[in-house]
């Protein structure tokens, strides 16, 4: 399978001079999206459990009528999860139930096979994510006019919401890492619970009155990041900690004006959404070409 991550592209990205006002503008439009929305915030709030939840919508949209070994079960997306080092069966588990008591999962139809208990998701899930997809899909639509189509499509096509998310899942599996295309210390975020919110707000406020371009401080409390994703103040305050152990950020200075983020915290942030851009663009185009072929056939 082609890398995703095209060096070229991510280093084009970067070099637009309106690359920074983008990627402030969607940082604020995905913290908006996930405060008050308990439900995001339990799905969503590490890597972890955004690949259980992309994994369960790939089972299902990669399903065979034909074969009663496809589809979504509860034991198929924990033996998935675990193959590919998505997330341990346990933990797999758990957030299957959150889904399922929630109603973003369902029982599917009854299977021929009566011993199969079939799931699927149910349209609350895709919308849980597809404003996320539509929010990159955008932003790239307001960069680069020709490639409007895709964000359209996003709105319009189930096969192409089918085959973007199976090439995500696909390239994950074939072994692209987007965490291996930013700096590795951004996994003290990617890999705690809402650390990529936390993350993502530190980076919003310090484009606060312009986009960032050097290290600088930002008033945001722990209290603050605490309330506005449900998570405790000690839990803030231990990531914030291993985030100033790699140098990311010091949480007091002395000076009294609050959390100083290092520059290359702030080029993380613009290299994790040049990453995440190329990503999109990649996954998308592909996408537009299989609804556009299903378009014409």
């Amino acid at each position: 399978m082609e890398d995703p991550f095209s060096p070229a592209v991510m280093a084009a990205f970067r070099a637009r001079p309106d690359f920074p006002r983008y990627v402030m503008q969607l940082a604020r439009t995905f913290i908006d999206q996930f405060v008050g929305n308990r439900f995001l915030n339990l799905i969503s709030n590490d890597r972890g459990r955004i690949q259980v939840a992309h994994a369960a919508l790939y089972l299902h949209y990669t399903r065979d009528p034909n074969d009663p070994a496809s589809g979504l079960t509860s034991s198929r997306l924990k033996a998935f999860c675990a193959q590919h080092q998505m997330c341990s069966p346990g933990r797999t588990a758990a957030m299957l139930a959150v889904m399922q008591m929630s109603g973003h999962v369902v029982d599917a139809p009854a299977p021929k096979d009566r011993r199969i208990r079939l799931l699927m998701p149910t349209p609350k899930l895709v919308d849980t994510f597809l404003s996320r997809w539509i929010g990159y899909f955008d932003a790239l639509a307001e960069m680069m006019p020709e490639k409007a189509g895709i964000a359209r499509a996003a709105r319009e096509s189930e096969v192409f919401l089918r085959t973007y998310l199976q090439h995500i899942i696909e390239s994950y599996i074939a072994g692209y890492r987007l965490m291996n295309h930013v700096p590795p210390q951004l996994a003290v975020f990617a890999d705690a619970n809402a650390g990529v919110l936390i993350f993502l707000s530190l980076f919003a406020a310090a484009g606060k009155d312009g986009p960032p371009s050097g290290g600088q401080h930002v008033q945001i409390t722990i209290s603050e990041l605490a309330r506005r994703f449900a998570v405790s103040r000690a839990h803030v305050k231990q990531i914030l900690k291993n985030a100033q152990e790699k140098g990311l950020l010091v949480l007091d200075d002395g000076s009294g004006k609050g959390i100083y983020l290092n520059q290359h915290l702030i080029d993380a942030g613009y290299q994790w959404f040049a990453a995440m851009f190329t990503l999109e663009l990649h996954a998308g185009e592909r996408a537009l070409e299989a609804a556009d072929a299903a378009k014409a056939a």
